[in-house]
């Protein structure tokens, strides 16, 4: 490519960043909005960079602070925006890049970030009255702005008990799938295949951003109904037993005729200390039990006892291994 094509498509680029930026810091910017601009980040790695010399422009010159001074009054606010986009087409390319993180984080002012690391669990009571659980090794994002109440989950698992707002919607984001409330109860989950939606009370609209425009999914009325929605498209909806997939709010795991491999997963997720099976024999035995989250000592030595299993210890995990007498057909 040559060097003028390049500075064409930089001067592009900067441009792009320029209007983006000054669409995101607007009052008047929508979840639309900031739906198409991720999408618009994650095409090109060159946009993280031409949006991250934005930023630091934006930030060098104060503009943040003059958006903040002039906040209700439109007409100055599109002035600065037009300006914001000329300082970045025509200085953007002089400034050093820092880290992706840096503009991330000035993009993200005024969001509040909380996380759980692996055996913890954090109950978060919210400025609007709502209350959220965070499971083991979750974490968050929130933003409760006065027209609507934007959370994130970042990853693992949460419970939501939203306090009514009909004037605020509460939003609660996995991925590029939504889940919409006013006052309700619910357990979002996000993981590498997808994402589910637990209804314990109330009502939620599940829906799926594509660039600007939004999908429904589904209407969920009916408590103890659960929507899974995996990344290759397919959704499921069951009606598991609410009780086991909720008790990990109060630290308990609830297995009923589960494999044994699944319970060894459930298990790792909550501790450090890892339980490893010593056969692939193993993993099909299914049993039924009641097991603190963490402690993986009492649920090995219990799962031992009753499938007459071995118990070996090793420095950071704890190894249940077949024995002669072992009955492996449990099905």
């Amino acid at each position: 490519m040559s060097d003028q094509r390049q500075d064409m498509l930089d001067a592009q680029l900067r441009a792009q960043a320029g209007v983006w930026l000054a669409r995101l810091r607007s009052e008047d910017r929508t979840h639309a909005d900031e739906a198409g601009f991720q999408d618009w980040l994650e095409e090109d790695p060159r946009h993280r960079a031409a949006f991250e010399a934005a930023t630091l422009a934006w930030e060098a010159v104060g503009a943040l602070h003059i958006q903040r001074a002039q906040q209700g009054q439109a007409r100055r606010r599109a002035l600065a925006r037009r300006a914001t986009r000329r300082m970045v087409i025509g200085g953007g390319a002089a400034l050093a890049a820092g880290t992706v993180g840096v503009a991330v984080s000035s993009l993200l002012a005024g969001w509040t970030s909380y996380a759980t690391a692996v055996g913890e669990m954090r109950t978060i009571a919210l400025s609007d009255g709502s209350r959220l659980i965070l499971d083991t090794d979750s974490a968050v994002r929130t933003n409760m702005d006065r027209g609507r109440r934007s959370i994130e989950l970042v990853r693992g698992r949460a419970h939501f008990a939203v306090a009514k707002d009909p004037m605020r919607p509460f939003v609660v984001s996995a991925g590029v799938r939504e889940v919409v409330a006013v006052g309700t109860a619910f357990d979002v989950s996000r993981s590498r295949e997808g994402s589910t939606v637990l209804l314990l009370e109330g009502r939620v609209v599940v829906q799926k951003r594509r660039g600007f425009n939004l999908q429904r999914l589904a209407d969920m009325a009916a408590p103890g109904v659960r929507l899974t929605m995996y990344d290759d498209g397919r959704i499921g909806e069951d009606r598991p037993d609410v009780a086991r997939l909720t008790a990990w709010q109060t630290g308990r795991l609830i297995f009923d005729h589960d494999s044994l491999d699944y319970a060894v997963t459930e298990m790792n997720r909550y501790n450090h200390r890892q339980i490893v099976l010593g056969s692939d024999a193993l993993k099909g035995l299914r049993f039924s039990g009641v097991y603190v989250s963490g402690d993986p000592h009492a649920f090995a030595t219990s799962v031992a006892a009753l499938f007459d299993l071995a118990v070996r210890e090793e420095e950071a995990r704890t190894i249940l291994e077949p024995t002669s007498a072992t009955p492996l057909d449990q099905s």
